[in-house]
């Protein structure tokens, strides 16, 4: 087999295993979607029990040290929005199952309503947050 094409499959392959991977934690995640929030502990605890917005972040993580001036500022202006550093709070991510991080979370009357993964734009985010307001 010539190098050339040796070297176009494996990056075929990575490419694919890389996209997989996404899809695979979409799933997973999206499953969280309509269950009971998990019971936490302390103020986060509290807010899970009816409305929030929880951003799942890592302090290596580019993607979510973009976002962070965004929640930071949504923050400031509702109380439903929390940030959540996995680092220092592991036993909610875990609770929550979370694969990666950006992560968005929204809970709605105590139930997950709705799971991003990945980076979003200051509008998604606030259309997130919507969504949590009486219809």
């Amino acid at each position: 087999m010539e190098l050339n094409t040796l070297i176009a499959i494996c990056f075929l392959l990575a490419v694919a295993a890389i996209f997989g991977a996404k899809l695979w934690m979409r799933n997973r995640s999206s499953a969280l979607q309509g269950k009971q929030a998990p019971k936490l502990a302390g103020p986060l605890g509290e807010a899970v029990r009816g409305d929030a917005l929880l951003f799942f972040h890592s302090p290596g993580c580019a993607p979510c040290r973009a976002m962070h001036p965004q929640v930071d500022e949504l923050a400031q202006t509702d109380t439903r929005v929390h940030s959540v550093d996995v680092a220092q709070n592991m036993q909610a991510a875990q609770a929550f199952g979370l694969m990666g991080t950006p992560t968005v979370i929204a809970v709605r009357g105590g139930s997950v309503h709705r799971v991003q993964i990945g980076a979003m734009s200051n509008a998604a985010l606030r259309e997130m947050l919507a969504e949590l307001d009486p219809s």
